[in-house]
């Protein structure tokens, strides 16, 4: 496979071949997580509700992980300095990985 074949969150976990750890726990840490990757303020806004999305699940990922994640998306990417851990913040929750679509940064 290759980036540009990559359309949904499944296609780009199988692209990296990295595994991921759910510990939504680790946003009560909000004194050690840096914003590394993405615009957490620049969210999907919702014209109805008038709100931005939340991010509804944290995952534990690897350094490697990260490096793919701000290389190749604007996905919300936190680095915890207390653990020395990357966390990936998931901002749509009940949907398969399958089926949710991935914007890939453009690539020459």
């Amino acid at each position: 496979m290759h980036i540009k074949d990559v359309k949904t969150y499944r296609d780009f976990l199988n692209f990296t071949n990295e595994s991921i750890i759910l510990c939504n726990r680790i946003a009560q840490d909000v004194d050690y997580l840096d914003l590394e990757n993405g615009d957490e303020y620049e969210r999907e806004y919702d014209d109805e509700a008038g709100t931005y999305s939340d991010i509804y699940q944290y995952y534990i990922i690897s350094d490697n992980l990260a490096e793919y994640i701000k290389r190749f998306t604007n996905e919300i990417l936190y680095y915890h300095h207390k653990y020395d851990i990357y966390i990936w913040g998931i901002t749509h929750y009940g949907t398969s990985w399958d089926h949710v679509p991935i914007t890939i940064k453009n690539i020459n």
